[in-house]
């Protein structure tokens, strides 16, 4: 194999590397004040550009890393979300503008929403909310219609701020980790202030006619047929719980993350479908390139899918360019762009995920597939004119080699972190990944084809392709059944210490940077030291448990989160008759008209006081106002929640 300096080259890695180090740090409140640090690290980093012009090669390189460090932990503390005296005030109600970000699928229908937005527009004196990101869970009145991404919302609910614990997992630590501290609960959409602009509106468009060309001739196989929705647009919601729980048991749920995989076969076809429409090849990347990012879009723009679409791009133009093709180098460049851009994702369980996998597969997956390949070989020589037989069973070893070592690569990258983020330890997915990748590649492909039929009106095509994926769908599924039912291949798994998955990930990972530096040779115990390392950390951190202990401790992040919102808003999860939104829309009627006479009525008096000069009399006025609007605004609360648990 070829030494990593001469095949694997990216000189990025001399920034990417101290900047998340630097995020790090300031992660652990060592950024503060942010400009100062910034400033420094801008100065070291200079001061290592002088030195290098002048050919100080003993200074330079301390200097840049030090500096982009100091930097990257003053950017981090830039982006800081939270202000410290508002996470000691209590909950209160609060009316805003909200541009809405992310919306979460709602799998108990009706008419709530669930998202993530940006605070445009609030009253005083909570103006300092304005730009921050919060988490909202709220009911849409019928007037408002349906809910956009990139929508500005008028909301109206009770806001309060995350506990800032450490550590947190699941839902809450999401949030935290991406520095949203607020939370509007119970909340009530009024009106749609502004709505999205005309990309959004173009993105949202397409997306409903794709959702319509992957679902055309499904409606007889509603099961495999959310399997195939969930696989082609990431949303884990169309599962039913038995197949969620099979995939994510035998180490495959990664599939419905649409990531590296998803845009890398979407990008193939869709370069090969440009090629072939003979589209000169500087235009085909750069409208393929722009398709893509409509699909990202379309999906809800996550972040796997927008690395792994940076990812694309730049090896694309890299290509156009005439350079030499280097994925480690375009890995580099996007996860650069990415902390640059967004350096909260950094702390993400799908950052960690993707790039954690994505390096392995390079740096050894690859190399350990081809050596594998040359030994294959050397056993089965392929000589010239042998018969075709002979070279077709050659050529799928090779293919079966090659897919092995990625395989194993993936789920040694991504095992320490699907311990703590899933709690499955799976030492089967290696085998159940080499079967399901291609197999889903083929999914993809024909998804790909059925999307591309529904936006140019070839409903028949669309059939077509569809039922081509529901046959390999209903393999897969009945395959991972068989591969479930065998003893040993999954295990729930749980760390003795919450801290130790992070020593672990960062030693597996050590281990193949250093066997990849030395192209695994004179390393000790060669390509197999990663995987030793992997097995003493578990050894001493990790505790196995055969079965499940309980249904709850195998639940994904998705569900925890939407236990979480549920439990924000215990009506989240009740869809609502039209019997039920007329009572509702009566009882807050009553109330607002309740509301009114008191606040006419202690508002008079509280003028009385005030004129009078009697500022204890005004206080306690004042007090009991505040007080009898808490009270009416609970007794309105306690009326409608009545009314939506009230089963139809």
């Amino acid at each position: 194999m070829k030494p990593l300096a001469t095949e694997f080259r990216a000189p990025l890695l001399w920034l990417v590397l101290p900047l998340a180090a630097g995020l790090a740090a300031g992660r652990l409140g060592l950024g503060d004040p942010p400009w100062l640090w910034v400033a420094a690290g801008t100065g070291l980093a200079a001061l290592s550009w002088i030195c290098a012009a002048r050919g100080r090669e003993r200074w330079w390189a301390g200097l840049l890393v030090g500096g982009v460090g100091l930097a990257g932990a003053g950017w981090f503390e830039h982006q800081r979300a939270a202000e410290p005296r508002w996470l000691e005030l209590p909950p209160r109600e609060a009316v805003m503008e909200v541009r809405v970000d992310r919306l979460f699928a709602n799998p108990f229908g009706g008419d709530r929403i669930s998202g993530l937005g940006r605070v445009i527009g609030v009253d005083e004196p909570m103006g300092e909310l304005r730009s921050k990101r919060i988490a909202f869970s709220a009911r849409v009145e019928p007037e408002v219609g349906e809910i956009r991404r990139g929508a500005v919302l008028q909301m109206a609910g009770v806001l309060d701020h995350l506990p800032n614990l450490e550590p947190v997992d699941g839902f809450l630590g999401y949030l935290l980790g991406r520095e949203i501290h607020f939370r509007l609960r119970a909340g009530v959409v009024s009106a749609e202030v502004r709505p999205p602009g005309w990309w959004k509106r173009m993105v949202h468009g397409a997306g409903q006619r794709i959702e319509t060309a992957l679902r055309a001739g499904t409606e007889d196989h509603e099961r495999v047929g959310g399997i195939f929705v969930a696989m082609m647009l990431g949303r884990q919601a169309e599962l039913a719980p038995d197949l969620r729980d099979r995939f994510r048991l035998t180490g495959t749920l990664h599939l419905f993350a649409v990531s590296g995989l998803h845009i890398g076969v979407i990008a193939a076809c869709l370069h090969g479908l440009l090629r072939l429409l003979r589209v000169p090849r500087l235009l085909t990347v750069v409208v393929g390139s722009l398709l893509l990012l409509v699909f990202v879009d379309v999906i809800g723009g996550t972040p796997s899918a927008v690395r792994a679409w940076t990812m694309v791009t730049l090896f694309w133009f890299s290509l156009v360019a005439r350079r030499p093709g280097n994925p480690v180098a375009a890995l580099a460049a996007s996860a650069l762009a990415v902390l640059v851009v967004d350096p909260l994702q950094l702390f993400t369980a799908s950052f960690q995920l993707s790039y954690a996998v994505v390096s392995t597969l390079l740096l050894l997956g690859i190399p350990l597939g081809r050596r594998w390949d040359e030994r294959w070989r050397r056993v089965h020589p392929l000589l010239e004119g042998g018969s075709r037989l002979r070279r077709r069973w050659v050529r799928a070893g090779s293919w079966f080699w090659l897919g092995l070592g990625v395989s194993l690569a993936a789920t040694l990258a991504s095992t320490p972190l699907s311990i703590a983020f899933f709690r499955v330890f799976a030492p089967g997915a290696a085998l159940a990944n080499l079967a399901l990748m291609p197999t889903a590649a083929l999914v993809i492909a024909a998804g790909f084809l059925s999307m591309v039929c529904g936006l140019l009106g070839l409903t028949a095509a669309c059939v077509l392709f569809n039922h081509a994926a529901l046959v390999i769908l209903y393999g897969m599924a009945a395959g991972l059944e068989t591969v479930r039912s065998v003893p040993g291949l999954f295990w729930e798994a749980d760390y003795r210490w919450s801290w130790w998955v992070y020593p672990s990930t960062v030693a597996v990972l050590a281990g193949v940077v250093f066997g990849a530096a030395r192209s695994w040779r004179r390393v000790p115990l060669g390509s197999a030291l990663p995987f030793a390392i992997l097995a003493a950390m578990m050894l001493f951190g990790v505790a196995l448990h055969r079965q499940p202990r309980d249904s709850a401790a195998m639940k994904s992040a998705y569900e925890l989160a939407m236990e979480r919102l549920q439990a924000s808003d215990p009506d989240a999860a009740a869809p609502l008759t039209d019997a039920q939104r007329e009572e509702l829309a009566e009882i807050e009627r009553r109330f607002r008209a309740k509301l009114a006479e008191r606040e006419l009525f202690l508002n008079q008096k509280l003028n009385e006081a005030r004129a009078s000069g009697s500022h204890d009399d005004a206080e306690q006025i004042a007090r009991q106002l505040a007080s009898e609007k808490e009270r009416i605004h609970e007794e309105q609360e306690a009326a409608k929640e009545a009314v939506r648990r009230r089963k139809a």
